[in-house]
């Protein structure tokens, strides 16, 4: 009887050995997981930062601005096309009806040539690489 006791004794010690091998790896896995984890977390952050900066740079109204002059041919408004009170704004003719596509707030205004500004020649020569 102390013989089959002193037997399974062993053998019950040897399985916890075994079993407390096998959860001390998976105890490593798990934490070189996390590791794994707050690494790309960390990259995750950092590349969040740059973007964030990249996108406050490439929104700074004077690069816009430029941007826009360069290859939208954009320009400021004149002083003579900002319209001070809210009664030199025209309304929509009588008998429009309601707006039903987008086209229908498209007012033809007929093209005229832009006025020359100062600085303008050098923008035509900076756009044609010259």
């Amino acid at each position: 009887m102390s013989r089959i006791f002193a037997i399974a004794s062993i053998a019950a010690i040897l399985m916890a050995g075994a079993g407390l091998f096998q959860l001390k790896y998976q105890v490593a896995q798990k934490a070189a997981f996390v590791k794994n984890l707050k690494l790309e977390l960390n990259r995750d952050r950092e590349a969040i930062r740059v973007l964030r900066a990249e996108w406050s740079h490439l929104n700074r109204p004077d690069y816009l601005q430029d941007l826009s002059i360069r290859y939208l041919a954009l320009r400021p408004p004149l002083d003579s096309q900002i319209k001070t009170s809210p009664a030199a704004i025209p309304f929509r003719p009588e008998g429009a009806g309601p707006v039903s596509a987008p086209n229908d707030l498209v007012i033809p205004v007929p093209r005229r040539k832009p006025e020359s500004r100062p600085g303008d020649e050098a923008v035509k020569r900076e756009a044609s690489g010259v």
